[in-house]
């Protein structure tokens, strides 16, 4: 059995222990609303749209080049692609059908 002292301290210790590697924050992390009132919320390549406290669809958001994001819900293998643009507290997607859906950012 190797002596403890000569083990580092990741091989040692269980995996279930490590903590995650969050990723830096990205340019369209944090609260967004929109003129409905539904809030999507953006945070380490996760999103999160709430239309109320118990209706909510969430997944994974991916910036796939300057102007283009991908959103896939948890449940589902299909990604949808949207243009995006952001300008101060303000954002702005687009499907591939044309439709536009503006946010504002919500200060927190």
């Amino acid at each position: 059995m190797p002596s403890p002292q000569n083990l580092s301290p990741y091989s040692s210790a269980p995996h279930y222990n490590w903590r995650p590697v969050w990723s830096a924050p990205g340019p369209l992390d944090g609260d967004w609303e929109d003129s409905v009132g539904s809030i999507l919320s953006i945070a380490n390549d996760r999103f999160r749209i709430s239309r109320s406290a118990d209706y909510y669809n969430e997944g994974y958001l991916l910036l796939e080049s300057d102007k283009i994001l991908s959103m896939r819900t948890r449940e589902g293998n299909h990604k949808r692609y949207y243009e995006y643009a952001s300008q101060g507290d303000k954002l702005v997607l687009r499907d591939a059908l044309g439709n536009l859906l503006l946010f504002r950012r919500l200060n927190n």
